[in-house]
């Protein structure tokens, strides 16, 4: 009985979530697209590399990778900060990521869809800001998860 009232309450909070959708209007792959440029939150330097559908921690989502080059990452990353609540990159171990307090990734919302935000710059030894500009690459992945945990 628990197990059926839990069920008809999840079904209920879904579609006010925005993250249920009936099978005609669900997303698909085919909404794969450069989403900080439909969002209109496309900061100057951040090149699209493509998205894809993919499973992050066990879920369905859509992800769309970027890259901006070292020399521009400061600007990226302040940009991130202030729309998307981004955590400030930190130096952990061998690379830069934005591992904050409360969370890893920024987050933007949509016309009832959540995209978050996350940058890093793959491993790396050079672990002082100034020394961004010798950093070849920093990666942005944006991910709108399709469902719920």
């Amino acid at each position: 009985m628990i197990r059926i009232i839990t069920a008809i309450l999840i079904a209920l909070w879904l579609p006010s979530a925005g993250l249920a959708a009936s099978p005609d209007t669900a997303p698909t792959a085919a909404d794969c697209s450069d989403f900080l440029l439909d969002l209109n939150h496309k900061p100057q330097h951040l090149a699209f590399l493509g998205c894809r559908a993919d499973t992050v921690h066990g879920l369905k989502a859509l992800v769309a990778d970027y890259r901006v080059e070292g020399r521009h990452a400061e600007t990226v990353e302040r940009y991130f900060v202030k729309i998307a609540k981004m955590p400030v990159l930190g130096f952990y171990c061998c690379g830069w990521d934005s591992i904050g307090t409360s969370g890893r990734d920024g987050w933007l919302q949509a016309g009832g869809a959540s995209y978050n935000i996350s940058m890093g710059s793959g491993e790396t030894l050079l672990n002082r800001r100034e020394d961004w500009p010798k950093i070849p690459w920093f990666s942005v992945t944006v991910t709108r998860y399709l469902e719920e945990p």
